[in-house]
């Protein structure tokens, strides 16, 4: 009985890749494991090859690996890509003439003709797979019904082809069930949503753009029903942001999110929200560049950008979530820093992270986002009759009698009137800047993983999975390492990242970018140079196994 492996579904998109792997994926879920499933996909809109890994496991699994035990080729081209990483006592699944140890032919022309259907190449395949890894087609059953209950004659269809090929096929293991949880299956593009409902999102604005165009799905869809919040899909990015600081100006706790290219288009409007101290939250997905670069590929290009971005010095936080499960909380703290303090966040994540579905359980996770300022209805005027709205920690939304204020992008006094005088201009950058000194106070410290000695491996992102189940092997060979996720991007905690890198005799940088932006951030900040890097910048992500290796000719043991 086997506990842990990997499957990979390949083939021609259009073919039902995207939902095989889905599917599937239900199946274990309702088995009691968890589950790590990766996408990589052509970037035409028509065609191209597309691939689904999901590594199934009893225990959390992040991150992807080298080698696959089953492979589900749906054409001869996926066969050619991927025979190689298939291991030697694996399973292949295909309708292709193949000479290959252990072969599931799947008969796809002859069922099809018994059938009297056509495109039923996922079905088919699916229940080959669950054959022969000894699961009860009952399972299937119930996965493929509720995953098409609202599309009745196509799942009586798929459901009689799974059958099917499921009839005409042999055990190849038998899959042991676990006693798992009724956890959560979510991409990190699902949790982001789900956090900001939870944080109470109103109003969304959001061009789409890759890798993160499921938000704008996903809360298009929430919208129908849910009278509280709305969604728009407007022209371009700058129209965007600013329709999402009007609402926030209005009261509404908006968002936008888009990816580098759109990001760029909205930095002028970024130092508006600073300098009118709106709040503001931005989720920015990153994939490769520059220009449109590889779209639908991933990469972490954007850090050194996004903390630059906008003219001049205003307070901007932004953070660094490192899985699926970190999205959901880190989008709430988001707009919990950006209501408190009046300015823009942004979350940054990736094409691994956003389209990456993992097991989760938030029902663990806690919370202590309170305290925000309420905005106010009963305001205090100065000896002039005029509301000093940039002299408190509140603010007043449209139609608040006595309420008024300027909403200037200039610099402006406390009453928000334009001015040019210096000691208007030191005190209002000193209040405006100061903001990030209470938010520094305020974020969760970044920890160790593993040992306080040996070699620290340093990274970000969706980084995170591979290099700590990395370092746990490592560890459990005698190795002395530990690994330092950085979350907190701006404000960079600099002396508490300096006093964790000094206690280790040597440190490794691993990032998806050409130039190590984060060892770049590490030394602008503290000082630290960190030499050794593991960089990454061909579109893919890294698996546990190559960041294993590697880790391993750094260490000792």
């Amino acid at each position: 009985m086997m506990k842990s492996f990997v499957i990979r579904v390949g083939g021609e998109a259009g073919k039902g890749i995207a939902s095989a792997a889905d599917i599937l994926a239900g199946v274990f879920l309702r088995l009691g494991y968890n589950v790590f499933s990766s996408k990589d996909y052509a970037s035409q809109i028509k065609g191209g090859h597309n691939y689904h890994t999901l590594r199934i496991s009893g225990g959390d699994v992040g991150a992807d690996v080298s080698k696959v035990g089953v492979l589900l080729a749906f054409d001869e081209s996926s066969l050619k890509r991927h025979l190689a990483v298939v291991k030697e006592n694996g399973l292949i699944i295909t309708d292709v003439e193949i000479d290959f140890g252990e072969i599931r032919k799947v008969r796809v022309k002859e069922i099809e003709e018994k059938l009297s259907q056509k495109n039923l190449d996922n079905a088919l395949f699916l229940g080959i797979a669950v054959k022969s890894l000894g699961i009860e087609f009952t399972i299937l059953k119930e996965v493929l019904e509720n995953y098409f209950s609202r599309k009745l004659e196509l799942k009586e269809i798929l459901i009689k082809a799974a059958e099917e090929s499921y009839n005409n096929c042999e055990e190849w293991m038998n899959l042991e069930k676990l006693d798992g949880s009724n956890k959560e299956f979510l991409n990190g593009n699902e949790a982001l949503v789900k956090g900001a409902l939870d944080a109470g999102l109103g109003f969304h604005v959001q061009y789409p753009m890759t890798p993160v165009s499921g938000m704008l799905h996903l809360l298009a869809k929430e919208a129908v029903d849910n009278s509280e919040l709305i969604v728009v899909q407007p022209e371009d990015e700058i129209a965007a942001i600013n329709m999402v600081l009007g609402a926030s100006f209005a009261g509404k706790r908006a968002m936008t999110a888009t990816s580098g290219g759109g990001f760029a288009l909205m930095v002028e409007s970024l130092g508006l929200a600073g300098m009118a101290e709106i709040p503001l939250v931005v989720v920015e997905g990153q994939r490769p560049g520059p220009a449109t670069g590889l779209p639908t590929k991933t990469e972490q290009g954007d850090l050194k950008f996004v903390l630059n971005s906008g003219g001049g010095d205003f307070p901007l936080v932004v953070l660094a979530p490192g899985d699926v499960d970190e999205c959901y909380v880190e989008i709430r703290r988001a707009f919990y820093l950006a209501e408190k303090y009046f300015l823009p966040v942004v979350v940054l994540v990736d094409k691994q992270i956003t389209e990456s579905s993992k097991t989760v359980d938030f029902s663990k996770e806690s919370f202590d986002f309170d305290g925000v300022v309420k905005i106010v209805e009963d305001v205090d005027l100065n000896e002039e009759g005029l509301f000093k709205r940039y002299a408190v920690e509140s603010r007043t939304i449209p139609g608040v009698e006595n309420g008024m204020y300027t909403c200037a992008g200039d610099e402006h006094d406390e009453v928000g009137c334009i001015t040019e005088d210096k000691e208007i201009r030191i005190r209002m950058m000193d209040r405006r800047m100061g903001k990030l000194r209470k938010v520094s106070e305020e974020l969760v410290r970044e920890e160790i993983f593993g040992d306080n000695e040996g070699l620290l491996v340093v990274g970000w992102g969706s980084t995170k999975g591979a290099i700590k189940e990395a370092v746990s092997r490592l560890q459990g060979e005698g190795c002395k390492i530990g690994f330092l996720q950085i979350k907190n991007m701006a404000p960079f905690l600099s002396l508490h990242i300096e006093e964790i890198i000094g206690k280790f005799s040597k440190v490794v940088l691993i990032e998806n970018n050409y130039s190590g932006q984060l060892g770049d951030v590490i030394r602008e900040k503290t000082g630290v140079s960190i030499n050794d890097r593991l960089l990454k910048y061909d579109g893919s992500n890294f698996t546990v196994d190559e960041i294993y290796d590697y880790l391993r000719g750094k260490t000792n043991g």
